[in-house]
């Protein structure tokens, strides 16, 4: 009966080195909780951004949540981008859709999310 005591003893404390192992492991990704920014060099695209974050900016209430207004922006005109593959027409309509759904006085909410 001994040494199955011990040997379940030190399959305990291999599982709590385990679970010490694995603490350790999730703090780093707390620190970055949004995916970085998408990077991009086209004029077009960068032109989209700012017009998005200016859109997100209307009113005060992203500095009371602490909203990353470019990071979102850049978050939504890269789902765009990513769904119409290019910057044509139908790209600026789907960017200028979402920019009049953020400054319209009938959708609070959108802006708040």
């Amino acid at each position: 009966a001994l040494p199955i005591s011990m040997s379940s003893n030190e399959s305990k404390d291999h599982s709590k080195n385990k679970k010490q192992e694995v603490s350790k492991t999730p703090t780093v990704p707390k620190i970055t909780t949004f995916p970085p920014i998408p990077v991009t060099s086209d004029s077009v695209r960068n032109k989209c951004r700012e017009m998005l974050v200016a859109a997100l900016q209307i009113d005060n209430d992203y500095m009371a949540i602490g909203a990353d207004c470019e990071h979102l922006a850049a978050q939504i005109e890269d789902c765009i981008y990513q769904e119409i593959k290019n910057t044509d027409l139908k790209y600026k309509n789907r960017v200028r859709s979402r920019i009049a759904n953020l400054r319209d006085s009938k959708n609070p909410e959108i802006g708040r999310a």
